[in-house]
């Protein structure tokens, strides 16, 4: 069993980034963050929403993360940090690692937005997963996914 876990630190210690974790025993969780290249790529990023999502029917479960931060002010603390932040999509290349490749699927995901959850789900019966995010104090965004033999690209309603 897998899982990806968006949690949320903010401290010199721990910083800010997800957990993916795989069982390897009964009582044992292996993190193969790192190895997976999503540790420092994903340092400030919250990860409320995340999903393992097979966005391109390759039969690999990719990362998908919502993202917004918790105090509206951040920046007085954190120069470099956001409030409002872009979404992720991570795809399993078959090695062990994610790649990331948010920005090769249409600007709706760079698009910075307070988001605190996602969903997937076929909505438009294609035979793809399309995701549903929730935006704090904005309307949620609905992500279709158009994959097709040639292209591949999301695009919100």
């Amino acid at each position: 069993m897998e899982t990806a876990v968006g949690r949320f630190y903010h401290s010199p210690r721990f910083g800010t980034r997800p957990s993916l974790s795989k069982s390897e025993r009964r009582f044992f969780l292996k993190t193969p963050r790192l190895r997976a290249k999503l540790g420092y790529a994903t340092f400030r990023h919250s990860g409320f929403g995340t999903l393992f999502i097979d966005y391109d029917n390759d039969g690999a479960r990719d990362i998908f993360m919502a993202n917004g931060h918790i105090l509206d002010n951040i920046e007085l603390y954190h120069a470099e940090t956001r409030y409002a932040e872009t979404k992720l999509l991570y795809r399993n290349n078959g090695r062990g690692a994610f790649d990331n490749v948010s920005d090769k699927l249409g600007p709706d995901l760079q698009v910075p937005r307070v988001s605190r959850g996602a969903a997937m789900a076929d909505v438009d019966n294609d035979g793809d997963l399309d995701v549903l995010v929730s935006n704090n104090g904005q309307a949620p965004q609905l992500f279709l996914n158009e994959a097709a033999p040639a292209i591949i690209g999301l695009r919100s309603l």
